[in-house]
């Protein structure tokens, strides 16, 4: 198992980003699969993060995100909670807990990896210069909307 780039694309010309997707990885000597097949390295997953004001306790969050269904609770910043959810529960816990009068920074279904792949800073440097490029070139593409990795130091 090697690392993996899942990239999700939004374009008008299918042609030009195929070919730009082949330059960056070619440029970065990673190999371009065939459409969808990393995807079982990847599992789809709703994420909400809420604004901690310090108007609810944890154990209140908690029961609320447990009550409306989502599956985990996590304590992500000194400000913030990042609520799990089942991917096609996000719209509909972020609402509810919206009527709760939590604050909202941001909700979205994300590709989250399976099983993580760790490099080696010393040994893999050479390795890790050439995804950061390749997420960097990614990232510039106007054609790329999102790009997750299961390589936990890009993570």
């Amino acid at each position: 198992g090697g690392v993996a780039i899942l990239v999700k694309c939004l374009t008008d010309n299918r042609n030009r980003t195929a070919g730009d997707l082949r330059h960056f990885f070619s440029k970065c000597k990673g190999e371009l699969g065939a459409p969808g097949c990393v995807n079982f390295l990847f599992k789809e997953e709703g994420n909400i993060l809420i604004f901690d004001d310090k108007s609810f306790s944890e154990e209140q969050i908690t029961g609320d995100i447990l009550d409306l269904g989502a599956e985990d609770l996590f304590h992500s910043e000194e400000n913030e909670y990042k609520v799990v959810t089942k991917s096609e529960d996000v719209g509909k816990i972020r609402d509810q807990l919206e009527q709760k009068k939590y604050k909202i920074l941001s909700a979205e279904k994300k590709m989250v990896p399976t099983n993580l792949i760790a490099l080696d800073e010393n040994k893999d440097a050479e390795k890790l210069a050439k995804l950061y490029k390749l997420l960097d070139m990614l990232e510039d593409s106007d054609d790329i909307q999102e790009v997750f990795t299961n390589c936990k130091n890009l993570i």
